[in-house]
């Protein structure tokens, strides 16, 4: 079972999941009521984060924020992506995954997400905590991409 088919067994109880041919390419994903619609067109990879966020707009968001014409709809967007990216690359499948990869292209191939949603998430992980964090004995650097150094040395 692959992520996307993992990510829609886990709420199929809870939310309806609809693959649709027919969405402007520009768009991944949806949500209509209780409905979560996803681009079909896409790649696998780009269907799961689109489904990880647009249940993160289920759970979150209140009311039509599409148009994002106002600030808190704004908000509301940016809040939904924020946990796709800590649901989707948590700080310790980021650490496991760096150390099988020699690149950030590997990384991200290891991580089964695109190499721009890797990006946006160390974008993010680099905002929320700094250039450079530690964690279970990792130095994380931020900086520059992602570089890991075991601090436990």
């Amino acid at each position: 079972m692959n992520r996307l088919d993992t990510i829609a067994a886990s709420i199929e109880t809870k939310y309806s999941i609809e693959y649709k041919k027919d969405m402007p390419d520009k768009l991944d994903g949806l949500c209509v009521g209780q409905t979560i619609l996803i681009n079909a067109n896409k790649p696998a990879q780009i269907q799961a984060q689109a489904l990880v966020e647009e249940l993160a707009h289920q759970e979150t968001t209140i009311g039509n924020i599409v148009g994002q014409g106002s600030i808190a709809e704004k908000k509301q967007e940016y809040k939904a992506r924020r946990i796709a990216y800590e649901s989707v690359i948590p700080l310790n499948s980021l650490i496991n995954a760096y150390w099988r990869s020699t690149s950030e292209y590997e990384l991200a191939d290891n991580l089964d997400v695109t190499k721009e949603f890797l990006e946006e998430t160390l974008n993010y992980y680099r905002v929320k905590y700094g250039t450079v964090m530690e964690v279970n004995n990792q130095l994380i650097n931020f900086a520059n991409g992602i570089q890991i150094v075991d601090a436990s040395n």
